[in-house]
């Protein structure tokens, strides 16, 4: 028989604390035959809150009252219909919402807060949480990866990406980019399409948060970008400075092929990655800014030649092009199941005849420092630090994600953290990224010297009583 541990990191949520006590207490009593225990770590220390570090404290206390497996529990998450049985693999089960008012919550595909479940022997394996994500966020993006690194059990998901296998320009991410003539008229409808596979994400300490644009028009920018969240946006502007943007969810760092539509007349975006669509927004009866009055497009940057915000691009692009007129997705669907390795201006008749530019890497030209334009446009662009390197990618790319059994949860509302309208609500958070981008890229989460191992803390326990725990810590 198991016995259940419920962990609750805690902070002066005192109401919600209150009504969550009352509702897990009702729940797991109807739907558990299991024994189990409710564990609130109240931090009462004035530093950052450290979610992180109150589960580690939370998961120490459960081992020494008897638990083989815990559930990590928001106190802002009200189980509906969810299952707190054991599992041998992690589980995320916070993944369908019931807002409270106007306060709602979406999640992305790798997103392993909220709730979660864990054996003791698993979260043991990985040496707990991080103790050092201080303020909102990033600490369940840390346990993510310490499960990867230690081979937990978790769900295989597989990606149709874009196989190439040929050399294709590499842009470093510094002072690194293509510059082409902008003859292209914005008044009729057109396409864009570009395949490319970004590096690994560099952060800037000293900006906010990071964007980096695949191509772009200067000014008030038309530009394909994605950020250091993983989501990949297109953006232009209007006449009077309205921003028209599509922004896709969590998408990992994969081989990806865009195709987007710009129809003036009918005052639409459409946006497709992979063959598949992402979005589309009309702008109404208002004017499309006039892209056609900037000189320049760009690859690499959304423009080099501002001191801030210039966008670069680290990473590889294999071919870009311009199409007069719409595509429709069955034409989306051949481009992208097309041979990327060869021009697909030569080898995609349907269209053979409707490019206004393109350019691929086979086309790249160091000597001359140019890439040629075999549109028959005779636009070729002009080469600024940019290189060629051999690019190998496989049609299907898996990846590993936390397995979900589904939960419905009732949100209460509270002040949200991280990025929010633009600006991170405390910098900590900014920090919290900045360090998880470096673990990353390092290749290790460093989960043996930090977590459950070094989790030093004074705590006492203010509460005892029947299945409940509630203990001060200071951290």
């Amino acid at each position: 028989m198991h016995k259940l541990g419920v962990i609750v990191p805690y902070r002066n949520r005192e109401k919600q604390l209150k009504l969550f006590l009352k509702e897990i207490k009702d729940y797991l009593d109807k739907s558990l035959e299991y024994e189990y225990c409710i564990i609130v770590v109240d931090q009462i220390d004035k530093k950052k809150f450290n979610r992180g570090k109150l589960l580690n404290i939370g998961f120490l206390e459960a081992i020494k009252r008897g638990c083989d497996y815990v559930v990590f529990h928001d106190v802002d998450m009200l189980p509906v219909e969810c299952d707190y049985t054991y599992s041998d693999k992690p589980l995320q089960l916070a993944n369908h919402f019931i807002s409270d008012g106007d306060f709602n919550r979406s999640i992305q595909r790798n997103y392993f807060g909220g709730v979660t479940l864990f054996s003791v022997k698993d979260f043991q394996l990985i040496n707990g949480y991080s103790n050092r994500y201080k303020g909102w966020g990033f600490e369940d993006d840390d346990l993510l990866l310490r499960c990867r690194e230690l081979n937990l059990n978790l769900e295989n998901e597989s990606y149709r990406t874009v196989n190439i296998d040929k050399r294709a320009m590499y842009f470093s991410g510094k002072k690194s980019f293509i510059k082409i003539e902008n003859k292209y008229r914005t008044v009729r409808p057109y396409s864009y399409l570009v395949t490319f596979f970004p590096d690994v994400i560099d952060c800037d300490p000293s900006e906010i948060t990071d964007e980096f644009a695949i191509f772009g028009i200067p000014g008030h920018d038309l530009n394909l970008s994605f950020n250091s969240f993983s989501r990949y946006k297109f953006e232009l502007f209007l006449k009077d400075n309205t921003p028209v943007s599509i922004t896709s969810d969590f998408i990992p760092n994969l081989p990806l092929q865009v195709s987007i539509n710009i129809n003036p007349k009918l005052n639409r975006a459409q946006y497709f990655i992979n063959g598949k669509e992402v979005g589309t927004k009309y702008w109404g009866n208002r004017a499309l800014r006039l892209y056609e009055e900037e000189p320049y497009l760009y690859l690499g940057v959304a423009d080099p030649t501002r001191n801030k915000k210039q966008k670069y691009f680290k990473g590889y692009i294999s071919n870009f092009g311009i199409i007069n007129g719409e595509l429709s997705l069955e034409e989306i669907r051949k481009l992208f199941m097309s041979d990327p390795n060869k021009p697909l201006n030569e080898t995609n008749d349907f269209i053979k005849d409707r490019w206004y530019a393109y350019f691929d890497s086979i086309n790249f030209s160091k000597l001359k420092n140019k890439l040629i334009d075999t549109s028959g446009g005779c636009n070729d662009g002009e080469i600024h630090n940019v290189s060629t390197k051999y690019l190998t990618t496989s049609k299907v790319s898996r990846l590993k994600f936390p397995y979900r059994r589904k939960g419905v949860y009732k949100l209460l509302k509270h002040s949200e953290g991280g990025y929010v309208d633009g600006y991170w609500k405390d910098w900590s958070s900014r920090e919290n990224q900045l360090r998880y981008y470096r673990l990353t890229n390092s290749g290790s989460s460093n989960y043996s010297k930090d977590g459950l191992s070094t989790c030093k803390y004074r705590s006492n326990i203010k509460i005892q009583e029947d299945n409940y725990i509630k203990i001060d810590a200071l951290t």
